[in-house]
C-alpha cells in the first residue's frame, strides 16, 4: 500500500514538510479505519484534535491507535540478463 510521504497535518495552512512516522486509525465497535499519517513532532496534537472530533460527532468514537511506520526499500529490478542468477 502506498502512503502519502509527508504528514497529514496543516499548521497555520502550511502542509507539514516531515516524513511520515505513524499511521493513525481509529478501533471501533464496526472495525478499524485508517485515517492519517503523522509525523512524530504532530503526533501529540494530532491525537488532541482527533479526541475533539470524536466529542463533536464528526469522526467514529473508539481508540486512537498509532502504528509506527518501517519504511522498506529495495533496489529496482529491471530484468535485464545479469539480474538473472544461475542455479546449479
Amino acid at each position: 500500500m502506498l502512503l502519502p510521504e509527508r504528514c497529514s497535518l496543516r499548521i497555520n495552512g502550511d502542509i507539514c514538510q516531515l516524513p511520515t512516522s505513524y499511521i493513525v486509525s481509529i478501533n471501533s465497535q464496526s472495525g478499524e479505519y485508517m485515517i492519517a499519517v503523522v509525523c512524530s513532532s504532530h503526533m501529540k496534537k494530532l491525537e488532541n484534535r482527533l479526541h475533539v472530533m470524536q466529542l463533536e460527532g464528526s469522526i467514529p468514537e473508539g481508540n486512537i491507535k498509532f502504528q509506527p511506520l518501517k519504511m522498506v526499500t529495495t533496489n529496482c529490478i529491471k530484468g535485464i540478463t545479469d539480474d538473472y542468477i544461475e542455479i546449479e
